[in-house]
């Protein structure tokens, strides 16, 4: 059990599920010793995503100075252990008993608060933590490796289900975007990342010959703006043009493009957490999630700093499109440093340095300049580009100015090549 525990704790997303549930009163002296240097490493180094075995090393060294060399090489072996993958069924039974104790720790709590008369949905919190604890217990039976074969590769290659971009340059520059990707959209407020959005989501619900929806997860204003800007982006119409064609006509015309009415869905999400969102997720088996603003999405509170929680909840993100087999977009804002720029760093996310960056495929940025001769020009630049080849003739970080029409919700990109302005 020891060694399975340290095998398990040696990832970063198992220790943070595990590790408050491990009773360290029941173990070996060394074991704890190594349980709490991993205790003190994952507070030093919450970027990593596994244990590095000469900075475990380093950090037992300085926690604990009297060690003999003796000792020194039984943690050595013991690190060499520890770094192995843990046998499946022996990690399937600790995980699903320790899940089990927190679970049943989390129950106990959360009604002890009801009892105390604290402000909260007892029924909603209860069935919060049994949706998590049956994601923990499925997801954490699969413990086998990758099998796939090369003809897998292959079929999936060909065959697997792709997304196109609606401007020719992003597909120029990213021609393999697929589900189990997620790619950051930023943009300035009020520059087009609704009308962009909305483009982008037309686009694929009008290519795609399936019955899964679009879900977009609204976190700025009301739903049905949203809905309209869909209908412009649409029929590639002033609002005033539609209600001159008709809502009758215009419904019919929208219907056609996307393929049905509720093709592309919209929940308005605010104060809502990352739980709630994934009911929905669950519920309608999406092949694509707009998370408008994910960063106004609730959860993972524990984080110490503003940037470690955007980590964890774009991580998540991520996460789901993989499990979930769905493209993930979120939006973001680029900061303040971005205001009247071209082409925007990857580094003027809103706060976020690096934290965001990592939990992605690639960046979009949607620059805009400030003089009044570029007041209907976009700058499309992919500081951080997919691993993947672009079509011949096209630049990997796609450098491209477009024109947008914000009445029309379209881009359109005119004639030439890269545009350096």
């Amino acid at each position: 059990m020891h060694k399975t525990t340290l095998q398990l704790l040696k990832n970063k997303k198992n220790y943070d599920k595990l590790r408050g549930v491990v009773n360290t009163q029941l173990i070996d002296y060394d074991i704890r010793r190594a349980l709490n240097t991993l205790d003190t490493y994952w507070r030093n180094y919450p970027a990593h995503e596994e244990v590095h075995p000469d900075v475990f090393l380093t950090e037992l060294g300085l926690q604990h100075e009297d060690l003999t060399a003796d000792q020194m090489r039984m943690y050595q072996g013991m690190v060499q252990v520890m770094m192995q993958n843990p046998d499946s069924a022996s990690a399937e039974g600790l995980i699903r008993s320790l899940r089990t104790l927190d679970f049943a720790a989390e129950l106990e709590r959360k009604h002890e608060l009801y009892q105390e008369g604290a402000d909260i949905d007892l029924h909603q919190e209860i069935k919060d933590l049994v949706d998590t604890y049956e994601q923990d217990i499925a997801r954490s039976i699969d413990l086998d490796y990758c099998r796939d074969t090369l003809a897998d590769l292959i079929e999936d290659t060909v065959n697997g289900t792709k997304l196109r971009w609606h401007l020719a340059c992003l597909n120029g520059a990213m021609p393999d975007v697929r589900t189990g990707h997620q790619v950051i959209f930023a943009a300035r407020p009020g520059k087009g990342k609704t009308s962009f959005c909305a483009a982008q989501a037309v686009s694929v619900a009008a290519d795609l010959e399936m019955d899964r929806p679009i879900l977009w997860f609204n976190n700025e204003g009301k739903g049905r703006a949203i809905k309209g800007t869909l209908y412009r982006a649409a029929l590639k119409s002033t609002f005033n043009d539609i209600i001159n064609l008709g809502a009758a006509e215009a419904q019919a015309r929208y219907d056609n493009i996307i393929g049905g009415q509720d093709r592309i869905r919209i929940f308005d999400i605010h104060g809502r957490d990352y739980k709630y969102l994934e009911r929905i997720i669950d519920k309608h088996n999406p092949i694509m999630v707009i998370f408008d603003m994910l960063d106004n999405v609730h959860g993972f509170a524990d984080a110490a700093r503003t940037d470690l929680r955007l980590e964890q909840i774009y991580q998540w993100a991520r996460e789901r499109s993989v499990l979930d087999d769905f493209f993930s977009l979120p939006t973001s804002q680029i900061s303040v440093e971005g205001e009247g720029l071209a082409w925007c760093d990857q580094s003027m996310l809103k706060d976020s340095k690096t934290a965001k960056q990592g939990a992605c495929e690639a960046i979009v940025m949607m620059g805009a300049k400030s003089a009044p001769e570029f007041l209907n020009s976009r700058f499309m630049y992919i500081p951080k580009v997919a691993k993947q080849d672009p079509l011949p003739g096209f630049r990997p970080d796609c450098a491209r100015e477009v024109l947008f029409d914000g009445s029309r919700c379209t881009f359109t990109e005119p004639q030439g090549g890269t545009v350096n302005a």
